[in-house]
């Protein structure tokens, strides 16, 4: 089959409508469990994971503006339900940590930040949104979709208040892989054939009215736009020396033509 789907509500799966999986062409018509259109993104397979042109994250306040993100490719990120974090590059892991250990009761970890006094609900209002950009499209995340409760960490069992599903470094710190806090904000469709990947708003999500997808129509990096600014200056300077050249050898030519008349007449 050609297509399927994800929509994943929540962790422990006790929302109203449960996780599930479609396949086939059904995935593309479920239109009950998303909210906009379905955003089509090329992606490729590796090692048999799905991965899409990667071009930076950021962490801010919601309705703002993706700051130090543009249009250049920064690498690939992968698409994984089967993982339980986020993993973004080691340097944005590090501003992103950064900000969380701002908050009261929050501590970090050199690759994760938790809570054992404080719960989400106490957490969240002092969270921001978190924005994933894959190719010309802006993915937002609000903060209850980045807290976890009463979480069981596998390696000791140790259960934390609050844990926040964001990391870095899987294999080398430029790796960023959007796990199932991804998929529990969006809704996502892999086809087969074509190779694309469909995104929209997961409408079963709790936060699905704080969630978003921007798409930019014309995405262009600083980078093509100081190539291109440059070009035409160029070429408007090479215009003008073209046509001072021409005035000068026109006045040169007078200036002869004068002189022998001149003569003519003495």
């Amino acid at each position: 089959m050609p297509y399927f789907g994800i929509s994943l509500t929540s962790w422990n799966n006790t929302a109203k409508q449960p996780s599930q999986i479609f396949f086939g062409a059904d995935a593309l018509n479920q239109t009950e469990r998303f909210t906009g259109a379905l955003i089509p993104t090329n992606y490729t397979q590796d090692n048999q994971f799905w991965t899409a042109p990667y071009n930076g994250g950021s962490y801010e306040k919601a309705g703002s503006r993706v700051k130090n993100v543009g249009s250049e490719q920064k690498g690939n990120v992968t698409l994984d339900s089967t993982s339980g974090n986020i993993y973004l590059t080691q340097t944005e892991f590090t501003a992103y940590r950064k900000e969380m250990e701002g908050i009261d009761g929050i501590e970090c970890s050199s690759l994760s930040c938790y809570s054992e006094t404080k719960s989400c609900a106490e957490i969240i209002p002092q969270m921001e949104v978190l924005k994933i950009v894959i190719f010309n499209t802006t993915f937002t995340i609000p903060a209850e979709g980045l807290c976890v409760s009463d979480y069981m960490w596998p390696v000791n069992n140790k259960i934390y208040s609050a844990y926040i599903p964001i990391s870095t470094g899987l294999t080398k710190p430029t790796e960023v892989v959007l796990g199932t806090p991804f998929f529990r904000a969006f809704y996502v469709v892999f086809s087969l054939n074509p190779k694309q990947v469909n995104f929209a708003v997961n409408a079963f999500s709790d936060y699905s009215k704080k969630t978003s997808i921007d798409v930019f129509n014309n995405p262009m990096s600083w980078t093509t736009i100081g190539l291109i600014f440059g070009g035409v200056v160029l070429f408007f300077l090479l215009i003008t020396l073209g046509v001072c050249c021409c005035k000068r050898r026109r006045n040169k030519d007078d200036g002869g033509n004068s002189d022998s008349e001149d003569e003519e007449v003495v």
